[in-house]
């Protein structure tokens, strides 16, 4: 059984040939009327107050404006159950916005024109929600907007934003889940809104990324810290229980903070040109420094990441290890793992280093970039005369074909420059087999293989552990060409 409240063409292209039961907007509005009955009815205002003409206005332009969505009913009877006089109530209900993107604008320029910070949290809470790359429980995510807005605080060992008080000012869009603890969007909906309207993914990446990676390169002096990020000093009179119960507390939300911002290569990647944010660029440069001597600010971070749970920097420590880069002593192969950077090219065409250290790291480099499928490094390496087939590191490690193969259809296109640059697809490493084994044993082979195959690629001296395969490959390969 598959459910969606979607009308989209590719779900329903899926299962044309299944049964299809529909609910359209008209299905639910007797659930509709009993709902809006049922909150009038709770309220001792409404309940004793309105009258029945009004009910009945309520009821029919709720009706017709929510286009049979409960959301919206609710969003906006939580606005009309905050009136207390029958005029402003009829003309609450007058000015209703039609459909849901009509009830989040009010309710989002209506949070834009609260006095104060309410504006600004409400933007960063939704922003850290749309793109957060763990989930956010109410401590962390109050920890993180004040730390990011510098705001006063309040006392000595408390943060200065209370869950309750983002709730408040986020109007009912953000919710914490009571079994999980953990805040998020009131509805999928939500998070759409703010992506098609406000803000676009790779904005908001960017964002984060800057966010981040200025936690880690803004060098405060102590006084110039919000007061719950301070911690006591020796002379202070003793603290009570209560008190050091609070200071241990935020001693521990600064570590959680501090780590959420080590995962800052999550939202990096993410953004879709960092050259054309010049700010996020200069930022990014003075966190790895030069390329041959890094930052304090990046040898700080890499103690950081290994006891952060985040697939990205568990993945360059480990691939690090395996191509014999230590990340601790330069960040060269921080910048090649996270995205292609003028800086590294410049390097390596430079005079700094000797043509044997280039041969090593151009080689390394060039077998990272096939694994994380970025074609325009592998062509900026293959234009500086790297060896199409000498891999890196150990005998372990695959030849760069080899290494795009295994990927299946989400690597052809690195295949296919491989095979056109000389790559020889049939190397048969000890442990590996060929890359056209390889290939068999990876994600949606088929298209790979065909290309191999083309190449003149075969199965190697264990060929008959992967010749049933191959030959289901062809026939399959067969049957949908003749369609």
């Amino acid at each position: 059984m598959f459910i969606s409240s979607r009308d989209d063409e590719d779900i329903k292209e899926q299962f044309k040939d299944g049964r299809d039961l529909r609910i359209t907007a008209t299905d639910n509005q007797a659930d509709i009327e009993r709902f809006v009955v049922s909150r009038l009815g709770a309220n001792h205002w409404t309940q004793n107050r309105l009258s029945d003409h009004t009910r009945k206005d309520i009821m029919r332009t709720f009706i017709e404006k929510s286009q049979g969505m409960f959301l919206w009913v609710k969003l906006m009877l939580d606005g009309l159950l905050k009136l207390r006089f029958e005029k402003d109530i009829l003309k609450y209900v007058r000015n209703l916005p039609r459909g849901i993107k009509g009830a989040y604008d009010r309710i989002y320029n209506e949070i834009q024109d609260r006095e104060g910070s309410a504006g600004n949290i409400a933007d960063r809470t939704f922003q850290f929600l749309m793109c957060s790359w763990k989930p956010l429980e109410p401590d962390l995510l109050t920890s993180l907007i004040a730390l990011d807005l510098n705001m006063p605080s309040w006392n000595t060992h408390q943060c200065p934003i209370s869950i309750d008080y983002i709730l408040d000012v986020c109007r009912n869009l953000v919710m914490v889940t009571p079994e999980s603890n953990i805040c998020r969007f009131a509805h999928l909906s939500v998070q759409e809104y703010f992506e098609q309207h406000h803000w676009s993914r790779d904005h908001v990446n960017a964002l984060m990324s800057r966010i981040c990676l200025q936690y880690f390169t803004t060098d405060e002096p102590t006084h110039s810290l919000p007061t719950w990020r301070i911690p006591s000093l020796s002379n202070t009179p003793p603290l009570s229980p209560e008190e050091q119960e609070k200071k241990k507390r935020a001693a521990h939300l600064r570590i959680l903070c501090r780590d959420y911002m080590a995962g800052w290569p999550h939202h990096w990647v993410r953004c879709k040109d960092h050259s054309e944010d010049e700010e996020l660029s200069q930022i990014y440069r003075k966190f790895l420094g030069d390329l041959l001597n890094p930052s304090k600010y990046y040898i700080d971070w890499v103690g950081t990441i290994t006891r952060i749970n985040l697939k990205i920097t568990t993945d360059l420590v480990q691939t690090a290890h395996r191509f014999r880069m230590d990340i601790t002593r330069s960040s060269l192969f921080t910048y090649c793992f996270l995205g292609t950077d003028r800086a590294v090219q410049d390097l390596l065409e430079s005079n700094i280093l000797d043509a044997k250290t280039v041969n090593w790291l151009t080689t390394n480099l060039f077998n990272l970039a096939t694994e994380r499928n970025d074609l325009e490094l592998c062509k900026l390496y293959l234009s500086m005369g790297v060896d199409v087939n000498l891999s890196a590191g150990s005998m372990y490690v695959r030849p760069p074909l080899h290494l795009a193969a295994r990927h299946g259809v989400s690597h052809i296109e690195i295949v296919e420059l491989l095979l056109q640059n000389g790559a020889d697809p049939n190397i048969e490493t000890d442990y590996f087999g060929t890359a056209l084994e390889g290939a068999i044993g990876g994600e949606e082979p088929n298209e790979v293989v065909m290309l191999l195959e083309r190449y003149g690629a075969t199965l190697g001296s264990d060929r008959c552990a992967r010749q049933r395969d191959l030959l289901e490959i062809r026939r399959c390969h067969f049957l949908s060409s003749a369609l």
